[in-house]
C-alpha cells in the first residue's frame, strides 16, 4: 500500500507532453463506448440465461460490480494513457475496439 501511495505522489511531478486534438477525440470516443459496454452489459445481465465472461466479474455480478469495475477501467486506461503519451493512440484506439465488439457482442444477445 506505500508503495502505491508513493507512486500516486510521485506521478504529480511527471509532466507528460500535452495531449493532441486527435488524442483528446479518441479518449472522448473511447469514454463513451466504454459507457456502451457497461450499459450493454447491465441491459444483457436482465436475461438470466445470459453470463458474463469477464472472470474478474463473475459470471452474475450486479450492476453496481458492473459499474463499478468498468468505471474503474476507464480511469486506469486515461491515466495510462496521460503519463505514456506514446502509448495514447494505441492504447485508446485499441480499447475503443474492444468496447465496441463487446458492446455488439451483448447486444446481440438479447
Amino acid at each position: 500500500m506505500k508503495y502505491l501511495i508513493i507512486f500516486i505522489l510521485l506521478t504529480g511531478c511527471v509532466t507528460p507532453r500535452p495531449w493532441t486534438k486527435t488524442e483528446k477525440t479518441m479518449a472522448i470516443i473511447s469514454i463513451g463506448t466504454g459507457i456502451a459496454d457497461g450499459w450493454s452489459t447491465i441491459h444483457m445481465l436482465n436475461n438470466p440465461n445470459n453470463y458474463e465472461r469477464n472472470p474478474s466479474l463473475g459470471k452474475h455480478p450486479s450492476d453496481s460490480e458492473v459499474i463499478m469495475y468498468l468505471s474503474l477501467w476507464e480511469m486506469a486506461c486515461l491515466g495510462i494513457a496521460h503519463y505514456f503519451p506514446k502509448t495514447r493512440v494505441w492504447l485508446l484506439g485499441g480499447k475503443i475496439i474492444i468496447d465496441t465488439t463487446c458492446t455488439i457482442n451483448n447486444v446481440n444477445l438479447d
